[in-house]
Parts: structure tokens; sequence; C-alpha cells
């Protein structure tokens, strides 16, 4: 008898068989790309603002002085511009013997005599402002006979007699202004009166100058001064330096066996550089009247002489002897 094989699974019809579901896991839905895409942008642009304004924050800070300073410097060149066409000091020049230091005078030529009666007859008027130059009727009167001042300074050389001023500088330069030289250059000398003198001794104490000028020879004269009684040149140990508005002066003695015209030649320099080289004359400017300077003969003797006695009531001139040799 036959019989019919079963498979290991048991029959066809009741085999079990295992169903796999290949259907995904329920999620979430994602959000579109193109809101993805604008969240990130707005974000980006956020980002970028606030780097944007630190790093605004970080230059300002950074180039505030470079500004200042470009700003200061535009400043700067401007007013060195301004400054360019004005002198590099500002100069007033004024004599210092005109104090009452002395009352002398020389002329090219003796005195008559009766310009010798007028000027004894004429009395001395001192002023309080001391100028015996012009305002007196004496001075006047000696001016129209010719007579030349002379004031005592006090050195040998030139006999004893010349001129001493005060030359007042003020910076007018941004930076320092350096006076590094001041020369005084001739500009015509003819020799020393010696036809009369009127003497006058000193009355009060003269101040010793800084600056020495000797105009006996040459036509650029360097200056000097003394130092444990030898002449040294000042400007070669010292430099005279001027903030813009600051105020500085010279007292200068001129003397020399002449009667000289001459002016002022001022070296100076700013910022390391060289300035225009600056003329003074007697008014302070470059063109006005000349300084004179009136030194005394060599040997110092006139053909006539005439002493200021000072009396109680009354000074007058008087003839004399030589007043130098009785000095």
């Amino acid at each position: 008898m036959s019989r019919k094989r079963r498979g290991r699974g048991g029959s066809a019809s009741g085999r079990r068989e295992r169903v796999v579901d290949t259907t995904l896991p329920k999620t979430s839905s994602p959000e579109p790309t193109t809101k993805r895409l604008a969240a990130d942008s707005r974000s980006f642009a956020i980002l970028t603002l606030i780097a944007s304004a630190i790093l605004a924050a970080i230059l300002s800070v950074m180039l505030a002085p470079i500004q200042e300073s470009r700003g200061q410097q535009g400043a700067e060149a401007r007013k060195d511009e301004k400054l360019s066409d004005q002198p590099p000091l500002k100069v007033h020049a004024e004599s210092i013997s005109d104090g009452g230091i002395s009352y002398s005078w020389a002329f090219e030529k003796p005195l008559s005599d009766a310009q010798i009666r007028q000027i004894e007859n004429t009395p001395f008027e001192p002023t309080e402002n001391a100028d015996f130059t012009e305002k007196t009727t004496l001075s006047k009167l000696i001016r129209s006979a010719g007579g030349k001042r002379l004031f005592i300074t006090g050195e040998e050389e030139g006999g004893g007699f010349g001129n001493i001023h005060k030359l007042t500088f003020t910076g007018n330069r941004r930076l320092q202004v350096e006076i590094f030289n001041i020369e005084i250059r001739i500009v015509e000398r003819h020799p020393a009166p010696e036809g009369s003198l009127l003497y006058s001794p000193l009355q009060g104490g003269a101040e010793i100058p800084e600056l020495l000028y000797e105009l006996t020879e040459g036509d650029l004269i360097q200056p000097f001064s003394r130092k444990d009684g030898k002449k040294i040149n000042y400007f070669n140990s010292n430099v005279y330096t001027l903030a813009e508005g600051e105020v500085g002066a010279f007292k200068i003695t001129s003397f020399g066996q002449c009667r000289c015209s001459w002016e002022f030649i001022v070296h100076s320099r700013s910022g390391g550089k060289p300035l225009p080289v600056m003329v003074i004359r007697a008014d302070g400017t470059s063109n006005g009247p000349l300084f004179e300077t009136v030194g005394a003969p060599d040997p110092p003797e006139y053909k006539s002489y005439m002493t200021l006695m000072f009396g109680d009531r009354e000074s007058r001139f008087t003839r004399s002897d030589n007043p130098l040799e009785l000095e």
C-alpha cells in the first residue's frame, strides 16, 4: 500500500506564512526646504549685523587717533601757511642809552665862539622820562649845530663811547624759533667826529649788555661777550629759543672809532629748517632808518671841549680842558 509522504511543514493548506511589514514607522512631517532656508538667512543676517557693529566699533577706536592726527596735521599746515607770510620773529628795537646815563655830544667841526656862548647860556633841562635827544631846548640847539649823541659804554675800544640798544623778540612760528646768530652789517662808516666834545659825566650805572660789537673795522660784525675777562662768541655756545608768542630780549652794545650807520642781521631756524634772514633797523622794520653809533677818535682828542657842570639850581655846559683826561 502506498503512503503519501508529508512535508516537514505539514500540509500545504496548513502551512503558516510569516508576513513582513515593510512600511516605515510614522514620523512628523519635515519643514519645507524654503522655510529652513529663510530661517537660516535671518540668523546669518543677524550675526552679520552684530559682527559688523563690533568691527565698526573696533575700527572706530583704532582709527580715532589717526583721524585726530590727520585733523591736527591739517590745522597745523593751515597755520604754518598763514604764518609763512609773516616774519618768523616780531621785533622791537629801542635805545636804552637815552635814560639819562650820559648826555655827551660830538661835532665834526669845532664849535664857533658864538655857538659856544649860545650853548653856555642855555640851561640843561632834565625831564622825567630823561629823553634829552629831541624834547629839550638844549638838545634841539645842539642838534641844529651838528651834534651827534654819544653814550658812555665803559668799553675801552671806541674811547668808551658807543650805544646800548635793546632788541625785543617775540616768536612768530608754530614751532620754536631758534636764534643762532645776530650780526651787525655796516652800511656806512665815517671817521669819528673830532671837532668839539660836549661831555657829561656818567650819571648812574649802566647794565652789563649780553652782546657787544666793535665796529671799527669790517663790514659784517660778529657779536662777542666777556667771560672771565676774555672775549667769547656768544652764539658759539648759546642758542636763543622762543616759542610762539614768547618774548625775549638782547641788550646790545656797539662801539668803535667811527661814526657808523648799520643794521642787524638775524639768523634763525624752526623745526630744523632755516628761516629767511631778517634785517632789522632802528624802527624794528627792514627798511626804516639805520642805527647810528658815534665813537671817539683814536686818541680821543678834540679841538675844543665843554663839560656839563651840575649846579643846585641849574646845570650848564662850560668850556673846559680835555675832560677825558680828568676822569
